[in-house]
């Protein structure tokens, strides 16, 4: 199992409240999906896009 699939196995369902988080519900941390990696691709339908993370902390969603 990935980082990014323990994650979203480990986060709470929306409208289910958890204690130790400060981030509104369903958000992810964007340092949790990259997983120390700079550039991953997501799948969206039939296309791929791939975000990353440049080196000046912003990110960057390319197809």
């Amino acid at each position: 199992m990935t980082i990014l699939q323990k994650n979203i196995v480990q986060s709470p369902r929306v409208g289910q409240a958890n204690a130790n988080s400060r981030s509104p519900q369903g958000e992810i941390n964007s340092r949790a999906l990259l997983a120390g990696m700079d550039c991953i691709p997501i799948r969206h339908g039939d296309n791929v896009y791939w975000l990353r993370a440049t080196r000046q902390g912003k990110l960057l969603l390319t197809k």
